[in-house]
């Protein structure tokens, strides 16, 4: 019983980590905000003041991707996710290809960890190209 309420959890990780990617491309604030817990965290290794960082609370972390959102056009992701021994948790590979509206392009990868509760994202943890995000956001 418990192996299968473990493959059963991590299947509905992997759907949100999934569904996380998909509103990042497509943009789509109100789909990326229904992925949240009300108290998550996510971590990044670099802000825009070049200093490790953290946003605390789902509408923080939509107000930031909204802000990200209004500086992207065309916007192409890839990843691969990789479920993890505790079924609550799914790493993600990615890269993303971004236009800016401002002329130019953001071009990054990096790995997000993910940590769920129930069917939604508790705490992730990003670790990305932090030359590559300054470039573009410093």
């Amino acid at each position: 019983a418990d192996a299968a309420a473990g493959n059963g959890q991590r299947r509905r990780s992997l759907r949100v980590a999934d569904a996380f990617y998909r509103a990042l491309e497509a943009k789509d604030v109100d789909a990326f905000a229904a992925l949240w817990t009300h108290d998550a965290v996510y971590r990044v290794p670099v802000t825009a003041e070049g200093v490790p960082g953290q946003t605390v609370g789902r509408d923080a972390i939509v107000a930031n991707i909204r802000g990200f959102f209004e500086l992207f056009g065309e916007a192409q992701f890839t990843w691969d996710l990789e479920p993890m021994l505790d079924p609550r948790r799914v790493m993600a590979i990615w890269s993303m290809d971004v236009e800016l509206l401002a002329g130019g392009r953001y071009i990054n990868r990096g790995v997000a960890i993910f940590h769920l509760r129930g069917e939604r994202i508790a705490d992730f943890s990003e670790y990305y190209d932090t030359a590559a995000f300054l470039d573009a956001f410093g």
